[in-house]
């Protein structure tokens, strides 16, 4: 009877050990964390099973790789890997509203990730060993944008990295977290200046520019010139300060002037420094027609890889141009244009039409 039980019990403890050997890895992190600054610097492999991350003030460094086997959710907390990730035998990580989450190496992929609208991911190493990877990004239909910077699967806007990071860094920072270096590198901007563009109207210039983030920016001046070398200042509007939101300003200057006008866009921080945009050349027709900002216009597909349509009543020709308003190429009204000479991230074009202009954005993969 006694050999008997013995005989249970070893057998037991075998399947114990067989079960850790054979069996999913151990997390090496809790289940739940939904407080504080928590770093694990120790080791350089982190194994997760099924842990999730939230709340705002959540802030998760791992210093090394980390490893799911399971699923892993952050909800509003900030993750920071300094490593890579590993999304292993059909792992599933999850990016919701209002998270961060920055790998400073590559994302080795087996499993799933579903990004939701109102998160931020970033993979400076973009993707590899994608076999069987499912990428789900949330559509931005309803105005909520999923910032996504994933090289090797389709996404790798440089602009939105420095939103991302600028963010990051702010958090880090304010939490005394050393900034990885490899994110230091990605030098963030005063501001980021999406486009600056002059259009003339019934009455004067109107001048209109968007910004994607702005830190520590103290007003703008708009200058002008009519030899593209001695400039002026025109008009000041305030900044933002600091902000990560999409900002669009906009300023009427009412004007008889005509011939060729030189305008540029000159930003002030809190400290004095100065930088300027590029120089946006107008010329000015006496007595033109004023531009239509609500022109029915719709450029797809949107985003675009080779080839957009351009639809709309009275187009007489389009123009591509950069944030700066500089013409990459234009073209006379036809079915599709070409692309493939513009860079990726965010284009405009102007579309001269019977009724007037209209600007558009639009977005190249």
């Amino acid at each position: 009877m006694r050999l008997r039980k013995n005989i249970i019990l070893l057998a037991l403890l075998v399947a114990g050990f067989a079960g850790d050997v054979f069996g999913a890895p151990k997390s090496d992190l809790p289940a739940v964390i939904n407080t504080g600054t928590n770093q694990y610097t120790d080791k350089s492999e982190y194994n997760i099973t099924n842990t999730t991350i939230s709340g705002s003030s959540t802030i998760v460094r791992i210093k090394g790789n980390l490893i799911v086997n399971g699923t892993l959710t952050v909800t509003g907390a900030t993750l920071l890997v300094e490593g890579d990730l590993r999304i292993k035998n059909g792992g599933v990580v999850n990016v919701e509203e209002g998270a961060i989450v920055m790998v400073t190496g590559v994302v080795e992929s087996n499993g799933h990730a579903n990004l939701s609208n109102d998160s931020n991911f970033a993979a400076l190493g973009g993707l590899t060993g994608s076999n069987n990877f499912n990428l789900n990004v949330a559509d931005n239909s309803m105005g909520n944008e999923c910032n996504t910077y994933l090289p090797g699967a389709g996404y790798a806007d440089r602009e939105v990295l420095t939103l991302i990071t600028n963010e990051l860094t702010e958090i880090l920072e304010s939490a005394n977290i050393d900034v990885p270096d490899a994110l230091v590198s990605i030098s963030p901007l005063p501001i980021e200046l999406t486009y600056f563009v002059a259009r003339q109207t019934s009455d004067g210039v109107k001048f209109e520019w968007q910004t994607a983030s702005e830190k520590d920016n103290d007003y703008f001046t708009i200058e002008y010139s009519t030899d593209a070398l001695n400039f002026s200042e025109l008009a000041t509007e305030s900044g933002a300060g600091t902000s990560t939101e999409i900002i669009n300003y906009e300023y009427n200057h009412s004007t008889n002037a005509t011939g060729v006008m030189y305008y540029r866009l000159r930003q002030t921080d809190y400290d004095g420094q100065t930088e300027c945009s590029d120089i946006v050349a107008l010329s000015l027709a006496e007595h033109q027609a004023a531009n239509v900002s609500n022109i029915d216009i719709k450029v797809y597909p949107n985003p675009a890889t080779d080839y957009v349509q351009i639809n709309g009543d009275g187009i007489v020709s389009v123009e591509f141009v950069n944030a700066s308003g500089r013409v990459l190429s234009a073209a006379g009204q036809q079915a599709s244009y070409s692309i493939s000479n513009l860079p990726q991230g965010i284009n405009y074009v102007i579309v001269h039409t019977t009724q007037g202009n209209a600007i558009r954005q639009f977005i190249k993969h």
